[in-house]
Order: C-alpha cells, then sequence, then structure tokens
C-alpha cells in the first residue's frame, strides 16, 4: 500500500522550497522484499509548484530526501497509512533513525558510535566520518541517500578507500555531481561496474536527474547503463566530443576488427543524451556525435539523442563476425531529434534488430546533404521507421532512409528532399512516403533485387515530384515495385523516370486523383513489366514480350520491336487456332490491321477507312483459317483433313466419309460436347454426299448439290460417339 504525501514542501526551519526539485531515496539503499520479491529501491523524484505544494505516492518507510538544486538533504519518514502531510513526514523523522546492523558490526577500529550508522545527510559528512576508520568488512552505511559497503581493500571510490557501492551503482556514489564535469563520477560507476561484470556477469549504473559532461561518458563490455525518471547527460559548452561512445571507439572506427574482443553485451536503457549542439564547434563533426557504438550483441531501450553536432546515433562493426553466443543486437524505442548530419550512420553490426527508431530534423548543418537513416553497409530489420522535419525546418535530409540489405517493416518517411533510395537487396514492406520537399523522384531505386510496396502521398502545397526513379546513381534490375500514389492533377513531372535501367524490373504503380500527361521519362527495357494506371488520363502498360503500351485501356503493339519475340507457344499442335479482336472501334477511323501466319507470311490485311456507327461498337475478329482440302473423288476423311474446315469438293457424285470415333478419339484433345464445324463447297459436276462411320452419326441433309455449299458441325456427345449435323 502507497501513501499520499501532500502540504508544502519544506524543512523544520521553515524555509519553503517552490518550482523545486527533490529526490527520495528509501533506506536501506540495498536488495529488500517487497510482495514477495526481492527489489532494489528506486530514486523518486517529486516536483513542486510554484507556492510549493506537492503532491505524490511512497511506500511506507524511511527515506532520504535532497533537494536538487542547493544539494540539501534530509530525513523523510513514511508511515503505514493512506496519507499524510509533508510537515507530519518531517517531524516523525526528528527521531534518531535505529540502526538494522547487527551489534557485532558497532564496534571498529578508529572510533564510532551505532549511531553513526543511521546514516548521514550529506556525502561529506560520510567521508570525513569514514577517514581513518575500518569498520569490519561486510558493514553497510547510508549518506545522501545511497548505501555504501565496506570491503576493507580497494580504491575504486577515490575518496573512500576500502567501499564500494551497495546494491544499484549510481555516479553520485563517487563524487559530487556539480554540473561541469559529471563524465568523472560517471565513468568512474561505469569502470567498477565492469569489474563486477566481470566477475557476476553483470553490472549496471544507475542515472538519476541530469549530468553535465565535458568529455565523453565511457560504455564499457557487459555493462547497462539505465536512467531513472528523466535522467539525461549533456555535452558542456565547447566540450566537441561524442557524448557517450564506447571504450576505444576512436581507435576501432575504421579497422574492420569483427573479433570477440571488440566492445560486446552492454546496455542503455531509459536515457537522454543531448549535444548541446550550438555551442560545439569540433574540427570534425563525424567525431562529435550524440552516440559512438562500435561492437556488437548490445542493446538500447528507450533512448533518446537530441541536438547532436555531428550523427545522431554512429554505429560501426567488422565484417561477417561470427561471435561467440551470437552477434545480433536489439534495438527498441530510438529517438534522434536534431542533429548536424546523419541521424542514423549504420556501418553495423549487421543482422540488427530494430523497432521503433524514430529521426527528427536531422541533416541541419547542410540543406539536402544527410540522411535520416544511413546504410554505409550491412543489415538488419526495422520495424516502424519515422523520419521527418518540422514544418518551419529549413534544411532537410537528402533521404529519409538510404541504404540496402535491411528489411524495412511500416516505414514511415516524410518532409525531406527525397524519402527513400534502395541500394540493393531490400525488402520495403508498407511504406508511406509523403510531404515531399522538391521535385525530385522520391523513391529512388539503385542496384538490383529491391522489393517496395507502400503509398506516396503529395502534398499540393509543394511541386509535385516523379514518383519512381529508376538508376539514379547505378543501374537498376531486377526489382519489383508496387504502389498507390496520390499525385494530383497539377504539375508535368512524370510518374516514373528511367536513369539507368537495364532490365527485368517488375513496375506497378496506381495513380489516384492524377491526370499526368507525361507518364515515363527515359526508356524501359524489352524485359520489364510496367503498368501505370491513373484515375483520370491514359495509361501506360509494358509487357515483357514485346513491348506494348495500352491507352485509355486499349493496347496497340510498339511500331517496331525485334524479330521473333512475338509468339504464341503452339506446342507442336499446327491446328492452333489464334484469334485477334479489336473493340470499341471509334467511327471515321483508318484501321490497317496485319496478322502474321504460322511461317511469318501475310494471311490477312484489312484496311478501314470510313467504319460506321455499327461496326465501330461490335467485335471484329481474325482467325487463322487453313488451306481447304479439295478432293476430286470419293474419300474417307483423317481428322487433320477435317481440320482444315473448308472441304473444295472438285469432282463427279461421290461420298465423303467422316472418320471413324475411334479415330477421332485417338488423334485429338476433344472434350464432350463440344463441336467442330467444318464447310463443304462443292465446285465439281455432281453431288457430293457426307456419309457417317462406325460411332460418328449424321442427322439431316447430308448432299451438296454440284455449285452449292454446306455448313455442318460434328459434335462429340460421348467418349467414342459423334453425330454430324447439317447447320446450313
Amino acid at each position: 500500500m502507497t501513501c499520499t504525501i501532500t502540504g508544502t514542501a519544506g524543512l523544520p526551519d521553515g524555509t519553503v522550497y517552490a518550482n523545486a526539485r527533490f529526490r527520495f531515496y528509501r533506506l536501506p539503499q540495498s536488495v529488500v522484499s517487497q510482495d514477495g520479491r526481492a527489489v532494489v529501491p528506486k530514486t523518486i523524484t517529486v516536483q513542486s509548484n510554484g507556492s510549493g505544494a506537492v503532491s505524490f505516492d511512497l511506500l511506507p518507510g524511511n527515506y532520504v530526501g535532497t533537494e536538487a538544486a542547493t544539494d540539501t538533504s534530509f530525513n523523510f519518514v513514511v508511515p503505514e497509512a493512506a496519507s499524510a502531510d509533508w510537515t507530519d513526514c518531517l517531524d516523525a523523522a526528528a527521531a534518531p533513525l535505529v540502526s538494522s546492523l547487527p551489534a557485532e558490526y558497532v564496534e571498529m577500529t578508529g572510533g564510532g558510535t551505532a549511531q553513526d550508522y543511521a546514516g548521514f545527510g550529506t556525502r561529506a559528512a560520510f567521508v570525513a566520518w569514514a577517514s581513518g576508520k575500518t569498520p569490519a568488512t561486510g558493514t553497510v552505511i547510508n549518506a545522501a541517500g545511497y548505501a555504501y559497503r565496506y570491503t576493507g581493500s580497494g580504491t575504486f571510490i577515490p575518496d573512500l578507500a576500502g567501499w564500494v557501492p551497495e546494491g544499484d551503482i549510481y555516479p553520485q556514489h563517487f563524487g559530487t555531481i556539480d554540473g561541469t564535469a559529471d563524465e568523472v563520477q560517471i565513468n568512474l560507476a561505469s569502470a567498477y561496474a565492469a569489474t563486477l561484470s566481470a566477475i557476476i556477469g553483470a553490472g549496471r549504473v544507475m542515472f538519476t536527474g541530469q549530468y553535465t559532461i565535458a568529455a565523453p561518458v565511457l560504455i564499457r563490455s557487459g555493462v547497462a547503463y539505465e536512467g531513472a525518471g528523466r535522467a539525461s547527460v549533456k555535452l558542456a559548452n565547447g566540450a566537441n566530443c561524442n557524448v557517450a561512445e564506447v571504450v576505444n571507439w576512436a581507435s576501432l572506427i575504421g579497422t574492420n576488427d569483427y573479433s570477440d574482443s571488440t566492445p560486446n553485451s552492454f546496455a542503455l536503457v531509459k536515457l537522454t543524451f543531448d549535444g548541446n549542439m550550438a555551442n560545439q564547434s569540433p574540427a570534425n563533426p563525424d567525431l562529435c556525435n550524440g552516440l559512438a557504438t562500435y561492437g556488437y550483441r548490445f542493446a538500447l531501450d528507450r533512448v533518446t539523442i537530441l541536438n547532436a553536432k555531428g550523427h545522431g546515433w554512429r554505429t560501426e562493426w567488422g565484417d561477417f563476425g561470427e561471435a561467440t553466443g551470437g552477434l545480433e543486437a536489439m534495438i527498441n524505442e530510438v529517438k534522434v531529434d536534431r542533429c548536424g548530419r546523419h541521424g542514423v550512420w549504420f556501418k553495423g553490426p549487421h543482422d540488427i534488430s530494430m523497432d521503433s527508431v524514430k529521426v527528427i530534423d536531422a541533416g541541419q548543418e547542410t540543406d539536402n546533404t544527410y540522411d535520416a537513416f544511413y546504410v554505409e553497409q550491412y543489415s538488419g530489420i526495422i520495424t516502424d521507421l519515422h523520419t521527418w522535419h518540422r514544418a518551419a525546418t529549413t534544411n532537410r535530409v537528402r533521404y529519409g532512409f538510404n541504404g540496402g540489405f535491411f528489411h524495412l517493416i511500416n516505414p514511415h518517411c516524410e518532409g525531406g528532399r527525397r524519402q527513400f533510395r534502395l541500394t540493393g537487396s531490400c525488402i520495403v514492406n508498407g511504406a508511406k512516403a509523403y510531404a515531399p520537399r522538391s521535385d525530385n523522384s522520391q523513391i529512388v531505386i539503385d542496384g538490383e533485387r529491391n522489393t517496395f510496396t507502400g503509398v506516396f502521398n503529395f502534398s499540393s502545397a509543394n511541386p509535385r515530384p516523379a514518383v519512381l526513379e529508376l538508376g539514379a546513381n547505378t543501374a537498376a534490375a531486377l526489382n519489383d515495385i508496387t504502389m498507390i500514389a496520390q499525385l494530383g492533377t497539377t504539375g508535368s513531372a512524370p510518374v516514373v523516370t528511367n536513369t539507368n535501367n537495364i532490365g527485368n524490373n517488375r513496375i506497378h504503380i496506381r495513380a489516384v486523383n492524377a491526370d499526368v500527361a507525361n507518364m515515363v521519362s527515359g526508356a524501359f527495357d524489352n524485359y520489364d513489366t510496367v503498368e501505370i494506371s491513373q484515375e483520370f488520363g491514359s495509361a501506360y502498360y509494358l509487357s515483357r514480350e514485346p513491348g506494348v503500351t495500352r491507352d485509355a485501356g486499349l493496347i496497340t503493339a510498339f511500331p517496331d520491336f525485334s524479330d521473333a519475340i512475338f509468339e504464341i507457344a503452339n506446342g507442336s499442335d499446327p491446328t492452333k487456332r489464334v484469334k485477334f479482336s479489336a473493340v470499341n472501334v471509334p467511327t471515321a477511323t483508318t484501321l490497317t490491321y496485319t496478322l502474321p501466319g504460322v511461317s511469318g507470311g501475310i494471311i490477312n490485311t484489312n484496311s478501314n477507312t470510313t467504319m460506321n456507327s455499327a461496326m465501330a461498337t461490335a467485335n471484329v475478329w481474325y482467325e487463322f483459317l487453313p488451306s481447304p482440302f479439295a478432293p476430286a473423288s470419293g474419300v474417307t476423311l483423317t481428322l487433320a483433313q477435317l481440320q482444315q474446315l473448308v472441304i473444295n469438293y472438285t469432282g463427279a457424285v461421290a461420298n465423303i466419309q467422316m472418320p471413324a470415333a475411334t479415330a477421332l478419339d485417338a488423334a485429338s484433345l476433344w472434350p464432350v460436347n463440344t463441336a467442330l464445324e467444318f464447310s463443304v463447297v462443292n465446285t465439281g459436276s455432281g453431288t457430293a454426299t457426307i456419309t457417317s462411320n462406325t460411332g460418328v452419326t449424321t442427322l439431316g441433309s447430308m448432299a451438296v448439290a454440284a455449285g452449292a455449299s454446306g455448313l455442318f458441325r460434328c459434335r462429340k456427345s460421348a467418349t467414342s460417339t459423334y453425330i454430324v449435323v447439317r447447320i446450313s
């Protein structure tokens, strides 16, 4: 049960603290039992209002409170009650705290009493008291809300020889945090935590409040750095360095070292790194970053990087390392807000996994030069990447995302000069690119084997850009792009620009609210497959073999295309029929159709100069028709002769017998309940009569007189069962 503390924040002497920040540390600062679990008490931060009023909750127990601005400490006791007044907690605290240490810890060489073990209000008082004293090993004493344990050896804390932090490790254990060079205490805490990591496999440094540093925070392998509340680390004016970096970072970058001994297994949790951009002037901004990492198998969780003069986060590791225990880094909720150069400059570790990465107002040093997320090399997965600019920002990123070998899931890039550049082997799913701030192509595909699906939204307040560019810097091939593009009806930029397209690309774009006259700039390759449609106006279509364009839904072959690239495979079946149709032909239009024959010859050329309305709305069919079969006497037909479709009889009176049903079955894939139509044209001197055969019957008059013709239909009613019917 918690107790709600209300009232006016002040001290027993009557001092009232308005607009003040207090930190409360529960005693003892060591592992305690809470709700059946072993926990370490956390720091609680409280803010008073303009009149000093407060309202907050604490668990019952003994606390040391500290007013942040003056570093004034006081005892504070929370009762076992639902609520309590601030003054009552101070009054209760006036009684001496009773030591919980065993009696044998009271006596020590160098003096001291049991009351000393109740704790000290300030660190300075504890340091003065501890000088020259040697308590029993294991003695724990609290000072200014932090617990210390006596080990009898070592100087991890320079002014407290033989003492180490008890419980969580805070920079405050190692000296006063005065807002000038707090990296001294932070790095001492980090070095001590690293020794614990070497012994027990884990060490953690806790941060509370704000720290100001004149040199980088050093990140060590095996150590977790975790903030409580709104913990932040800010670079001092003129420091001109990284805010935080792994140990030996400057000597590791560019070495391509992927050994197991490189930095690894560190974690940054709930921390803010502020680069104080306006007050830095480094000779090389690439060395003045918010966070600089080299290594593998690390974790970032809820980390914010602000105002970096160089890059927000610069990360690197060597080629293709296969570290013992795995190499993948895990990133969750990282935000970069304002930086001079790249928001994220990624160069490893490969196979990184990122979830929720936000980059705001990167590239402030120079317009259209740096990227929100730049991949120099290696691979990874990002879920929920969001890059954007504030409306009043002048300098904007070159690309929201720029790189290859990454899998992006639901990325949103907005407000940059361009939004995406894929340099090879990228998979992008559910992307959204919008609010462009230039008329450059917004999605650039360089290289091979990129897959992109998503939506592009154009803001009418800006010049309408081209949606897609193939091969802006590197030849584009083997890419698959599917998009919906909200374009608007103004502007002249094409939907797709071909700069260096070498083929085998598949492009499908549906343009919404669009009427773009110039659909494409540059030439597609014959091996591309392209379909661009728009809500208003014409469409563009390119098949793979051959290239064709489609205007308002109608397809017309390119006038010139390579020999032998137009083909309808016949599967070695010489009876295969080819059919072409022209639909919705406009009136008074000149149309010429030239249809290739089986051997490449011309079988029909038809030129119409004045087509009437009836024909304009009808279908006009052109079919392949073989040469007629022309017997001069009676004959039993073969299937091949029947499939010539026209029998031109030229002799005297005779019978023309149908093939037997078994011959029809054996020679043809002829489905039941389908029919073949054929004609008999008699130019001979006597009557020609169609007669039955085994399994083939006739219905109606089968005789065709000399000088006449007849149309017949041979229907398959069942296996080996056919009937020939006279149609006309």
